[in-house]
């Protein structure tokens, strides 16, 4: 009778198994929910299934071949084609057609390999772009958006609106005000009242771009104003001050070891690249998806899997690591640092040199060793900027240069 059940229960579930498409596998280092259930560890996933994140974030390895993160405090429903994310935030790497959704909006990558971040928060979707670009459509399939690493944005769910956040110096030509944004060089003509006693100033300016508005000539696309902030200081004179660095998204990144180090090219030695994860109240946030992303040419390096994009969870002190080998061309680098935990996504550089003089180990090690604190910049920042602005751009600094090292004494 015993045999009986088993054998029945066996066969139901090999058949509800068969009617489900199996795809992916989630993995997490601490608990969560699945189907309303509790689980660790590994979980096979089945079309349709819900998962949800607890204090800590869950990797999702799809069947295609894409990598699905999700943050802390995240729920997504899984299919084999999409995941719905219904709260929370979530990363998408993928070369495949796979997509997020959330809320009204589609987002998709649009390049052979693309990377991007989503957080859902009330009724606002951030989008920022890692690698590659992200593809935002609204219900009916039409894209709204087509979101480059330095151009990361916030969308409104209702409409598929896209809110849209510049800073430059407005300046006025035949009645149109104008403004070219120092983060992404985009041309964009400003609409809206009061602009005309700003004319010369530098400013920052949200609002929502105007879908369909043709603008004036050489421009990418019309705002308009909902908001308008002058900025004191000269974009060209502006230098980072950790000291100033807030988090309007209530995420911190700190940058504990690899700020200033050099790396020796020759020995092909790179250093770790350490950053610490902190709350609105400085305290270590573990469990944070975070990424490090380097420069797809001139001076940069590889990861161990010989990508430029990798990615790990903070520990329990919120720190996160990342080692990677330094490739062949000298000159100065960043890597990109982007963070996110719970709806909140957060974005930093981390500057380093690569150098031909065998003496670059010893200046490594002695720069390097300082452990310059940094926090970010720009933060997902619903009428600023979107997705902790990841309005930072990617870059490779200074082109490679070439220096002659007198020998040391042996």
């Amino acid at each position: 009778m015993h045999r009986a059940i088993a054998l029945t229960l066996l066969s139901f579930s090999f058949v509800l198994s068969a009617a489900t498409p199996y795809v992916g596998i989630a993995v997490s280092d601490g608990p969560f929910r699945l189907n309303g259930s509790s689980a660790a560890g590994n979980a096979t996933l089945f079309s349709g299934a819900l998962v949800e994140t607890l204090s800590r974030g869950s990797q999702v390895h799809l069947k295609d071949g894409s990598l699905l993160i999700l943050g802390p405090q995240t729920t997504g429903q899984v299919f084999g084609d999409r995941t719905l994310i219904q709260r929370g935030s979530a990363r998408l790497e993928t070369s495949a057609a796979y997509r997020l959704e959330a809320l009204s909006l589609r987002i998709a990558g649009g390049a052979q390999h693309s990377s991007g971040m989503v957080a859902v928060r009330g009724a606002t979707v951030d989008v920022a772009t890692l690698d590659g670009k992200m593809l935002v459509s609204n219900a009916g399939g039409v894209l709204v958006a087509s979101v480059l690493p330095s151009q990361d944005r916030s969308f409104t769910a209702a409409t598929g609106s896209r809110m849209s956040t510049v800073s430059g110096t407005l300046s006025q030509t035949s009645g149109t005000y104008r403004l070219t944004d120092e983060v992404s060089n985009a041309n964009v003509e400003l609409r809206g009242t009061a602009l005309a006693s700003e004319v010369g100033r530098r400013v920052r300016v949200s609002g929502i771009a105007v879908p369909g508005a043709l603008g004036s000539a050489g421009t990418s696309e019309v705002i308009q104003v909902a908001s308008l902030n002058r900025l004191a200081v000269p974009f060209s004179a502006h230098a980072f001050d950790p000291a100033q660095a807030g988090s309007a998204s209530g995420l911190n990144i700190v940058v504990v070891e690899g700020e200033g180090a050099i790396n020796n090219v020759r020995e092909r030695v790179g250093r770790e690249a350490i950053v610490r994860v902190e709350d609105e109240n400085h305290k270590p946030v573990s469990g944070a998806s975070v990424s490090f992303l380097l420069p797809d040419s001139g001076p940069s390096g590889t990861f161990a899997d010989g990508s430029r994009l990798f990615s790990a969870m903070s520990d329990e002190q919120g720190k996160a690591v990342a080692r990677f080998q330094p490739n062949s061309e000298t000159g100065r680098f960043r890597i990109k640092v982007d963070a996110s935990s719970q709806g909140r996504i957060q974005s930093t550089f981390i500057g380093e040199t690569n150098s031909l003089a065998a003496a670059a180990a010893t200046a490594g090690g002695a720069l390097g060793g300082l452990g310059t604190t940094t926090a970010v910049v720009g933060g997902i920042v619903v009428a600023a900027g979107g997705i902790a602005t990841a309005a930072v751009l990617l870059s490779n600094g200074s082109s490679s240069t070439k220096q002659a090292i007198s020998p040391g004494r042996q």
